[in-house]
């Protein structure tokens, strides 16, 4: 038996105030029987008003994210030599990283519901750049100079990836292909959500 993650659907919001788009949220979630624990926010501009309601009202264990932080302490695979903290410059850069190697791994799966495009673009189009002794992913606004629109659908991937391994007792490994990531017991499988997508600053 080998556990992962299954992408089943992207989707906009609409506009508005933060409560209104709180209330969407909670409206969301509870039909879709989301974990309020795998609720996975984008902590940066109006989302960290958004977040710290959803933590009042909804459930205080929603997950805020802000890119531009410091990276985790937290393995993105078993193997790992160096924590995220000591390879990647700001957590956007483990984000990314965490994806590709999940992805990598067959950790993570994409439902033929999901368009590819512009979704498989923006997930094989960002570069990154070693800085001393950190890797670095591109700024947006460096991706978005070379013609690109802004990877806003691969940046919501990252955050529901970065939900999930929040929750996780350890990382899966990448040489065993029978494991999974070790998910905290009795919480099952799971129904997971992200929303509020806003741009990080590097």
């Amino acid at each position: 038996r080998k556990d992962c993650l299954q992408l089943d659907s992207i989707f906009n919001l609409q506009k508005g105030d933060t409560t209104r788009l709180v209330a969407q949220i909670i409206d969301v979630c509870r039909g879709a029987k989301v974990n309020g624990a795998y609720l996975g926010v984008d902590r940066t501009g109006n989302g960290a008003g958004v977040h710290d309601i959803l933590v009042r009202t909804f459930h205080a264990s929603c997950k805020g994210i802000n890119p531009s932080t410091s990276p985790t302490e937290k393995r993105i695979m078993e193997e790992d030599q160096k924590l995220p903290c000591d390879e990647y410059a700001w957590l956007i850069s483990e984000l990314w990283f965490a994806l590709r190697k999940y992805v990598e791994y067959t950790f993570v799966k994409i439902s033929a519901n999901v368009p590819q495009d512009p979704l498989f673009h923006e997930m094989t189009g960002r570069r990154f750049l070693l800085t001393g002794q950190k890797t670095k992913v591109e700024s947006k606004k460096e991706y978005k100079s070379r013609g690109n629109r802004s990877p806003d659908r691969a940046d919501a991937f990252t955050i529901l990836l970065h939900a999930v391994r929040l929750n996780l007792q350890g990382p899966p490994s990448a040489t065993n292909t029978s494991s999974g990531p070790n998910v905290t017991p009795g919480t099952g499988e799971q129904r997971i959500g992200l929303t509020d997508r806003q741009e990080p600053m590097l």
